[in-house]
């Protein structure tokens, strides 16, 4: 028996009907929902938002150090919808924080500058990365250079 699901906070079976899409992917899933409600729509509910424009360069001044840096950088993302699924405890120093929460912090660095790169209207060969200890978004060349 499929389960049952809730339509306007009733339950299907309740009228007389069962669900049928639980075969789809989440793909599939999303792409229904995005085909069948209107823009507006889907602004105004939370399911879609314009990727926020970005310039390119700093963005976290090195002077702030790179473990501070790392915290203000998990913040920016975090107000840009990414979500942390492990987090760790922010520590007041890198030397109170052990070697295993460094590693998972440098982790996370490497996922958001990945989802950031996916998540923000950057332009072509844009990336958000660290380059001589400050973070932000830096032009490359074809050979993965930095070209300013």
């Amino acid at each position: 028996m499929s389960e049952d699901y809730l339509k306007n906070g009733k339950s299907l079976r309740e009228d007389g009907y069962i669900c049928t899409m639980e075969g789809m992917s989440r793909k599939d899933l999303i792409e229904e929902i995005l085909g069948t409600h209107s823009h507006d729509y889907l602004v105004e509910n939370g399911f879609i938002k314009k990727l926020e424009k970005f310039k390119r360069g700093c963005y976290f001044d090195g002077a702030f150090g790179w473990y501070n840096n790392t915290w203000r950088i998990i913040d920016f993302a975090q107000g840009l919808g990414w979500v942390w699924n492990e987090p760790i405890e922010h520590k007041d120093s890198e030397q109170d924080t052990d070697d295993n929460d460094l590693e998972a912090l440098v982790q996370t660095i490497d996922e958001i500058e990945e989802w950031l790169d996916e998540n923000t209207d950057i332009g072509e060969n844009e990336h958000w990365c660290w380059s001589d200890g400050d973070f932000g978004l830096w032009l490359f060349d074809e050979d993965g250079e930095h070209a300013e």
